[in-house]
């Protein structure tokens, strides 16, 4: 049996990016089993399937004959097959060759997870070899399918704020398929509950977190919404001194951008007592228009940010090329997540 290694051996993209996945999910499991538990299940099951990591201890069971046991520790099983792909396509062959690890009798939840850049266009050949494999040795092994966004995103919506060290590791795990260009994504939404007035007002969105210029779009989020939409033209740290606006690292401010990025500190501090006026970063918008685009699904905003593929949002053919933003936010008005 093969460790998952903190610092990995290999040499290959495609063995590294697998390694620091499964470290992500051996960190999960380690600090907050539960939790690492509700991202399984939402990542591979149906609502109806029942997966518990770790042991489940119970007093008083009563088994079928009557008798009553004081005590029982019972651990359910299940066994997951990962394979994973940077390009868009999965080797049907390999599949197969896969499929062997189900081979010795097991009961519990068997799948086979595919984890990849962007959803494949087409898995019926694997879930044909599914199919036949099942028939053929009377087993009940399920595909599944997920991509590195969506690995982030549920992790996001289900752990809370105040795991801070978990949320790190989310943040580095984010950085590292940033940096190696597994994530495509258009859009970065903000959580701007208590601050959204100010938001689009001067068109920007600040954090103390250090972050690349992540996407083409940004999404500024209030009530289960993305209350409106804008073009990222900037993103920029800046610290305010008695000399004016002094920009940390890279990058240049307009006057019109430095006459922006100051009334927000100002409004911030007027009306919220919000001192912004060191170590923040600042997400500066073009122009901005309102939408409405709906979150409907269980859980809030997590983590103060998410990430969208618009072309995946609105049905669109990854080759067909975006709305102008008009369009854009008219469309996403139509539209849930």
């Amino acid at each position: 049996m093969k460790d998952v290694h903190i610092f990995q051996r290999f040499s290959k993209k495609e063995d590294v990016v697998t390694n620091n996945t499964l470290l992500l999910f051996k960190w999960l499991q380690h600090q907050n089993a539960r939790l690492f538990e509700q991202i399984l299940r939402l990542l591979i099951c149906d609502d109806d399937d029942e997966l518990i990591v770790g042991a489940v201890l119970t007093e008083q069971e009563r088994a079928k004959s009557g008798r009553i046991a004081d005590g029982v520790i019972r651990q359910q099983s299940f066994h997951i097959v990962l394979e994973t792909k940077l390009h868009d396509s999965f080797d049907v062959k390999q599949l197969r060759g896969h499929l062997d690890a189900f081979k010795s009798p097991k009961e519990g939840l068997e799948v086979l997870l595919l984890l990849g850049k962007q959803e494949s266009a087409d898995v019926s050949a694997a879930k044909q070899a599914i199919a036949k494999f099942n028939t053929r040795y009377k087993k009940s092994v399920r595909l599944a399918w997920t991509t590195f966004a969506k690995v982030l995103e549920t992790c996001r919506e289900v752990v809370p704020e105040h795991e801070l060290m978990i949320t790190e590791t989310l943040d580095d795990y984010e950085g590292f398929c940033r940096e190696e260009e597994l994530l495509s994504d258009d859009l970065v939404v903000f959580g701007c509950s208590l601050s959204l007035d100010d938001n689009l007002e001067f068109r920007l969105f600040y954090n103390n977190k250090r972050m690349h210029q992540p996407a083409n779009y940004i999404g500024f989020y209030k009530d289960k919404a993305v209350q409106a939409i804008g073009v990222l033209e900037k993103v920029v740290y800046v610290d305010r001194t008695k000399k004016g606006l002094q920009v940390i690292g890279k990058g240049a401010l307009t006057q019109e951008e430095k006459t922006r990025i100051e009334g927000s500190m100002d409004s911030a501090k007027r009306n919220r007592n919000w001192d912004i006026r060191r170590g923040q970063c600042f997400f500066l918008a073009g122009p901005v228009e309102k939408t409405l685009f709906k979150k409907t699904t269980r859980y809030p905003l997590r983590g103060n940010r998410k990430y969208f593929d618009l072309h995946k949002a609105l049905e669109l053919d990854a080759k067909e090329k975006l709305p102008n933003l008009p369009s854009l936010a008219e469309k996403l008005s139509h539209k849930t997540w």
